[in-house]
């Protein structure tokens, strides 16, 4: 059985009864599966309106009078009776009488023909695998495309309206644009033979509603399911496009163990008409298209509040839909159910599930606060975006594959235990409520401060706490500047308009100026400037001699305590990591602060505690590995023994620290953790016990940059976002037909690094779509996905394919520094094949398979190595410098980049020699060679070069910007690209921080 009770009557369906006993779900009211039309609805209306009516002693015989031996009938209307108050109107709904008068518009014209062997347009039947309110779903073949697929065959009704089938019809294009591995791909929507259909992805497998036994599901699977069904709806989501109808039946797993979620789109199609005509048209203002008013769309246990009482809804209602799936999941019943349809909504409108904890004891207190989260009857009370959701639950799972035992069920407490608890509890209660009000912690909420165009980052407050300097690419987003705001303000003042890059703007502590870095392409080293906080003449006060290194983490300068100085992280030469300088503005005075080890990447974010006794830094040993440091200095800021490491005890590995600030009157840092490939949280870190450190859960997902002020009590940070896509481009390159470019992968996360295998029928990339970082697999039109390795937040990328295609090179810090790893492009055991207190990065094989290259800074710079792939100790290859290495097609030349922050590719015989500039205005990153030519990203612009007449041309341009990685098929006119589709930063402000 595949596609299985696909669509069923919006509003009336088994109650108490399981509906799993049914192969097909019909229109039925109360539990005993009786079916119910029209005519039965207005019966039952009728007599309890009648009931109503008598004095209560009178009410039993006239029921059974009415009823006339009806013992089904009787028994509904005694239900609805005995809960009169709470169901006193809904029969009066305007909903509700709106779906009976649809109901028997629908019973009055299903099809009933089986069309079962003939052909409509190109698509021949094969069988019928589903009837509903929405239709009958047919198997049958694409003779064209030949391959099966689901054909709807929509009821004439739902799109004899024009005005209605119009709607329909845009919102069914807009679904069908959807390409995401959990959703149900929609190929198509025709009219043939008089009848209107879709044609949608055929998927071999079971819906949910018939895999949940009566005692839940195991909570791995719950998890599992969960975090793909959440990943399709955000994608959804954020094409503007609500699902109104997500139930278990709406949800399919293949025969392959992946989730889909089905018939996207197609809950537009329920909408029914108005008291005053057809429906109106959704609010174009909107975001997301909302449901008319007066319309209840979607089944009616899964339904939200506000979809119950007719009211228009938006991805919020999808939320509450998928806690109540989730609920079912776990429970194995509903969340709301009752003895009838109008019972179950006044349930969902005013009762509360039973507490999943009291169902059930092994469900995580996290698991069932997140379900119950979503299903707040208030919308503003549930998690506001899906993408929320699906991240929580993957730290739940993270959790419980670190800690199994958090998910076994817990020992009910002994008797004697009860007592001596509600005494306690009674005496704490007590002393809660005899606290002084001063005393009750205040519940932190994060708000927006910034939602402009582009991204706004590294937030500094001003002395007082009012005003924050951040840089910005607002104006155009192609220029960063240094911007101030008022808290409470809507409009920011900009300071600074030069062409060249501003950023890490730190307010000097007697709130006269604001200190900003800004660098320019042709400069060698970094300049600081400083500018009046309302604008005004800047002024140069120093500029190093080197470039600082882009991929420095956390911020770069900061002001000495008493506004006299800067500390700064520079290079005293160009070999040499970053390392924290102090520069006196009045004498010019520089002297060394730090002096990191050899081998590391360097030192940066440096901060003064509150009272000016401690100084904390970050230090990079890799890319992405870093701990926080303190060290004690004197008044004259002279170091003081050696640096002490932070936060070696904070309970979080593969930290990547994206900025730190320090907290209430010095005694607690802030700091945003990267934790391998999962998004950035802020945590608390007590300065005398990091090994006490909390999570500040009200920050979110993706908080950097934290910044306190201790004069209002703010903590202010910014949340960055970041999407990226696969595409595929074909490039003829005859002066004839243009370059054509379609999106082969995407997700509502990262979709990067890809590289074809040498014979061009497979693509290894790295993806982030299962919530963390893992090397991916798909055939080269984007189907067939497979994951290869299976990290649980490790970083992990850079995947690189053998000439025969078998084994795939990547990266990894699996063991805290990243090494150089094997794995059978099918998935396998790993093989570890570098083993270095340095990082390596960036394999690759030499195009006979002889040599792996690989990037690695052991020699205290980045340098390329190789090592023979038989087995065998590495050798150096670069000596001034080596990024990212790559041979050309015929394996005779080498060509890499100097450093990761510098432009310009270089080359040199594959058997040594000169190191020559060959393309100075190219990323390596973003660079392909093929047997014609050359192909590079400059900006936006998609540049070939061919390696015969020297000639350039500008092969396409496109939207958004490229990721990194470029690679070219074997006919060389064909490659695949990664494109950056969401990369946004607003600044969060939390007030009351304490």
């Amino acid at each position: 059985m595949t596609y299985n009770q696909l669509q069923n009557c919006p509003l009336v369906r088994p109650m108490a009864s399981d509906r799993r006993r049914h192969p097909r779900e019909g229109h039925f009211l109360e539990g005993g599966g009786v079916p119910v039309n029209a005519e039965r609805w207005r019966q039952a209306k009728r007599i309890y309106g009648s009931v109503l009516e008598r004095e209560p002693e009178q009410r039993e015989a006239f029921l059974e009078e009415a009823c006339a031996g009806d013992e089904t009938l009787r028994k509904e209307v005694a239900s609805l009776l005995a809960k009169e108050g709470r169901v006193q109107g809904l029969f009066n709904s305007p909903a509700l009488e709106l779906a009976a008068k649809a109901l028997a518009r629908d019973e009055a014209q299903m099809p009933a023909n089986d069309l079962t062997g003939q052909t409509l347009s190109h698509y021949r039947i094969l069988e019928k695998i589903g009837e509903g309110g929405m239709g009958v779903v047919y198997r049958a073949e694409d003779t064209r495309l030949k391959r099966s697929v689901a054909l709807k065959l929509l009821p004439p009704q739902r799109v004899s309206d024009p005005a209605r089938k119009r709607r329909f019809i845009k919102e069914a294009r807009a679904a069908s644009a959807l390409t995401h591995p959990n959703i149900v791909t929609i190929y198509d929507i025709d009219q043939a033979g008089g009848m209107d259909f879709i044609a949608m992805e055929y998927v071999a497998g079971k819906t949910l509603d018939r895999q949940i036994p009566r005692k839940g599901m195991a909570l791995d699977k719950v998890l599992g399911w969960g975090i793909q069904i959440a990943e399709a709806l955000y994608a959804a989501h954020a094409a503007g496009i609500i699902h109104r109808d997500l139930k278990p039946s709406n949800i399919i797993e293949s025969n392959n163990g992946q989730v889909k979620i089905l018939d996207f789109g197609l809950a537009k199609l329920a909408e029914r008409e108005t008291a005053g005509g057809t429906t109106a048209e959704a609010d174009r203002t909107s975001a997301l298209p909302a449901t008319d008013e007066g319309m209840i769309l979607g089944t009616v246990t899964y339904m939200s509040p506000e979809q119950a009482q007719g009211k228009k809804v938006d991805a919020r209602s999808d939320i509450f839909s998928f806690g109540a799936v989730l609920y079912e999941m776990i429970s194995g019943g509903r969340a709301f159910e009752a003895e009838s349809v109008a019972e179950t909504m006044a349930a969902i409108i005013r009762d509360e599930p039973k507490p999943l904890g009291q169902v059930r004891n092994d469900v995580p207190d996290e698991l069932a606060r997140i379900i119950h989260r979503c299903l707040r009857k208030e919308p503003d009370r549930r998690f506001q975006s899906i993408l929320d959701v699906s991240v929580e639950l993957q730290e739940v799972q993270e959790a419980l594959r670190s800690h199994p035992e958090a998910g076994q069920p817990r020992v009910r407490n002994l008797r004697w235990i009860v007592p001596v608890v509600v005494i306690a509890v009674a005496l704490i209660i007590g002393w809660w409520l005899r606290r002084p009000a001063h005393e009750l912690p205040a519940v932190l909420t994060a708000v927006p401060l910034t939602t402009y165009p582009g991204a706004e980052n590294s937030p500094a407050f001003s002395p007082d706490g009012h005003q924050l300097a951040f840089f910005s690419n607002r104006e155009k987003e192609d220029n960063w500047d240094i911007y101030v705001k008022t808290v409470g303000s809507g409009e920011a003042l900009r300071l600074t308009s030069d062409p060249g890059v501003e950023t890490n703007p730190a307010w000097s502590p007697d709130g006269s100026q604001i200190l900003f870095l800004r660098s320019n392409p042709n400069a060698t080293g970094v300049s600081a400037y400083t500018i009046p906080p309302l604008g005004g003449v800047e002024r140069k006060v120093y500029e190093t001699k080197f470039s600082t290194k882009n991929q420095l983490s956390g911020r770069r300068v900061t002001w000495t305590p008493d506004s006299k100085g800067i500390v700064i992280s520079e290079r005293e030469a160009d070999a040499d990591p970053n390392a924290l300088f102090l520069v006196l503005l009045g004498t010019g005075e520089r002297r060394r602060l730090t002096a990191p080890p050899s081998g590391f990447y360097g030192d940066a974010d440096p901060a003064f505690s509150p009272d000016g006794s401690l100084f904390s830094f970050l230090r990079m040993r890799d890319l992405d590995a870093m701990d926080l440091y303190l060290i004690h200095v004197t008044p004259e800021y002279e170091p003081v023994g050696e640096p002490e490491i932070l936060t070696d005890r904070v309970p979080v590995k593969w930290r990547n620290i994206l900025g730190h600030a320090w907290g209430i009157g010095g005694k607690e840092i802030v700091l945003s953790i990267e934790s391998g490939s999962t998004l950035a949280r802020l945590w608390r870190v007590p300065v005398d016990d990091p090994g006490s450190s909390t999570r500040l859960d009200a920050a979110g997902f993706g908080a950097t940059f934290p910044t306190f002020s201790e004069a209002s009590h703010r903590l202010a940070f910014c949340v960055a976002l970041w999407e990226s896509s696969a595409w595929i481009l074909n490039d003829p390159g005859d002066g004839k037909t243009g370059p054509t470019a379609r999106k082969l992968i995407s997700s509502t996360r990262r979709e990067e690094q890809c590289q074809v295998s040498p014979d061009g029928e497979k693509i290894a990339f790295r993806s982030q779509r299962s919530g963390v970082a893992n090397v991916w697999v798909c055939k080269k039109d984007g189907s067939g996905l497979s994951m290869v390795t299976n990290f649980d937040g490790t970083w992990c990328g850079s995947p690189a394919w053998s000439p025969d295609g078998r084994t795939l090179l990547f990266d990894s810090r699996e063991k805290g520094q990243s090494e150089v790893y094997a794995i059978a492009s099918e998935g396998g055991p790993l093989q570890q094949l570098t083993n270095h207190p340095a990082a390596d990065v960036l394999p690759k094989f030499s195009r006979d398979g002889r040599w792996i290259y690989f990037t690695s800074n052991r020699t205290a710079r980045w340098q390329v190595w190789k090592m023979p792939s038989s087995g065998g100790e590495p050798v150096q290859v670069t000596r001034n410098g080596g990024w990212y290495q790559q041979e050309s097609v015929d394996g005779t030349t080498l060509f890499f980049a100097k450093d990761r922050a510098t432009v310009g590719i270089y080359r040199m015989q594959i058997d040594g020699g000169e190191e020559v500039m060959f393309l100075p205005d190219a990323r390596i990153e973003r660079f392909a060679p093929t047997a014609r030519g050359y192909y590079f990203w400059k900006g936006r612009e998609l540049v070939f070069l061919d390696s015969y007449t020297q000639a350039r041309r500008v092969v396409t341009v496109i939207e958004k910007d490229p990721a990194w990685f470029l690679s070219a098929f074997p006919d060389g006119q064909r490659l695949v690209y990664s494109q950056v589709d969401r990369r946004s930063s607003d600044l969060y402000l939390i007030e009351n921080f304490r």
